[in-house]
C-alpha cells in the first residue's frame, strides 16, 4: 500500500507541477532563441506550468500592444531582446535586453512593442 501512494504522489506531482514544453532538461540554452516573432502577433510560449508558478516567454511584433490587464499575483518581467514601453497605472517605462521589471498585483499594466520585443515572465500563484 505504501508503494502505491508513492507511486500515486509522484504521478501527481508529474501532471500537475512539472509540465515542460519542448524544453530538454539537463542542456543549456538560449532562452531568446526558444521563441519566435510572427509578423503583427504576439507569440506566448510557456516553459513551466504548475499550481506554484508560471514561466513563460513572449515574443511581441513591433508597434503590437498586450492590452491592458491586471494579475492576481506579482509578475516579473525579464527582458530577452529589443525595447518596449511598460505602462504600470499609467506611468510609462522604458525597458530593454538585459532589463527586468516587477508588474505589481491587481494594478492595470499594458505592455507596447517599440521594437520586436522578447520577454519571459514569471507569476508566483500561490504564496
Amino acid at each position: 500500500m505504501e508503494n502505491t501512494v508513492n507511486i500515486l504522489f509522484f504521478l501527481e506531482c508529474v501532471q500537475m507541477d512539472h509540465f515542460m514544453n519542448h524544453i530538454e532538461l539537463e542542456k543549456p540554452m538560449p532562452l531568446v532563441k526558444q521563441i519566435n516573432y510572427r509578423q503583427g502577433d504576439i507569440v506566448t510560449e510557456p516553459i513551466l506550468q504548475s499550481k506554484s508558478v508560471t514561466i513563460a516567454l513572449m515574443a511581441i511584433d513591433r508597434k503590437q500592444k498586450v492590452m491592458t490587464t491586471e494579475n492576481a499575483k506579482d509578475t516579473l518581467i525579464y527582458v530577452l531582446e529589443g525595447t518596449a514601453e511598460v505602462t504600470i497605472v499609467e506611468k510609462r517605462h522604458i525597458v530593454t535586453a538585459g532589463e527586468t521589471i516587477i508588474l505589481p498585483a491587481s494594478k492595470p499594466h499594458s505592455i507596447y512593442a517599440l521594437e520586436q520585443f522578447k520577454m519571459m515572465f514569471i507569476m508566483l500563484l500561490n504564496e
